[in-house]
């Protein structure tokens, strides 16, 4: 649960950096271009890490449930 707390407050941290410092990033952005550009993107970043966040969170809630406890968790290959 505090992984899911703490990439969710730096998931927060960067949408509001982006929304503060937009035209700045997007002026940024067109100087640099390429792949360090897109690093730029710091919404896009919100959106990885807040769903990462989530999955955790998520998780952890299965996890503390008392009625899971007894679940077993396997993984499922998707080739």
């Amino acid at each position: 649960m505090l992984i899911a707390l703490l990439a969710n407050a730096v998931a927060m941290a960067l949408w509001i950096s982006d929304s503060l410092a937009c035209e700045s990033l997007r002026s940024t952005r067109l100087q640099v271009n390429g792949l360090w550009g897109a690093l730029l993107q710091l919404h896009a970043w919100w959106h990885l890490i807040s769903g990462f966040g989530i999955a955790w969170f998520l998780t952890g809630l299965v996890i503390a449930h008392p009625s899971t406890r007894h679940l077993r968790i396997r993984r499922i290959a998707l080739i």
